[in-house]
């Protein structure tokens, strides 16, 4: 019998390549996305929703069945300049930590599977600013929400099978936020240097089909990484945990 899986960020990239190898498998599939379908097969149930909104993050959660196998989090916006939400929160933040600590905890899921760059040193938690508020920068953004992933996975790993995956470079979609030269540019590169999505996701459908135990396992392309590196600092993770537990209380 099929696995139930849910990707966040299903409609593009790896969550779109994940989604439609496991619906291909054999999967019960849905896909959550912000526009449309984009041409995802027919036999993929798709959800519409803006992830980087707490309402919609928890309408999202109350449409899923009560208990999935695996849920996969990929949802990620490069924003070059600042942008806040109707919450009043920083959309990188929102969208690429948030929704992602909104649903790990929200959904009662086997096995959590979440795209980032674990054990990464690049880049720090800016405890005292952080919806950076003040010397904003996308990649400041970037960094401080995976430092955030880290210390996610410390937290929910806690309690549930939790991969923190890094695929390594791969091709994208997600240029059309850019204007020309740099898409260009980004074009270039990625046909340079990028792997193609069905690669990058291949050491990760194995942990799919046969998900780890409980507990946090960060991987960089089919490694295990240290979790002795200071990015999982677990007084940190309980930090974080409670921080962003009152910023929720507060949109709510």
């Amino acid at each position: 019998m099929g696995k139930t899986i849910v990707v966040a960020g299903g409609t593009d990239g790896m969550g779109r390549g994940i989604a439609e190898a496991r619906a291909a498998a054999g999967d019960s599939v849905i896909a959550v996305g912000s526009s449309t379908r984009k041409g995802l097969s027919e036999d993929i149930e798709f959800i519409r929703a803006d992830l980087s909104l707490i309402a919609e993050v928890d309408r999202v959660v109350a449409a899923l069945p009560d208990r999935v196998d695996v849920l996969v989090l990929t949802a990620a916006r490069f924003n070059p300049r600042r942008i806040v939400t109707a919450d009043g929160l920083e959309a990188t933040f929102a969208l690429y930590y948030l929704s992602r600590y909104l649903l790990a905890h929200g959904v009662d899921a086997g096995l959590v599977v979440a795209f980032s760059a674990p054990g990464t040193t690049v880049g720090r938690v800016r405890w005292e600013d952080p919806q950076l508020e003040r010397g904003y920068s996308a990649v400041k953004a970037q960094m401080q929400a995976g430092r955030m992933n880290d210390l996610l996975g410390v937290s929910v790993g806690a309690e549930k099978a939790y991969v923190l995956f890094h695929p390594g470079f791969t091709e994208t979609n997600a240029i059309s936020q850019y204007r020309q030269p740099m898409r260009a540019v980004i074009r270039t590169v990625e046909k340079l240097f990028a792997q193609p999505v069905a690669k990058a996701i291949g050491p990760l459908l194995p942990l799919i089909e046969e998900p780890p135990p409980v507990g946090f396992h960060p991987n960089d392309r089919g490694r295990p990484v240290d979790l002795s590196l200071r990015t999982f600092d677990p007084g940190d993770a309980a930090r974080l945990d409670e921080l962003t537990r009152e910023i929720v209380r507060g949109r709510r």
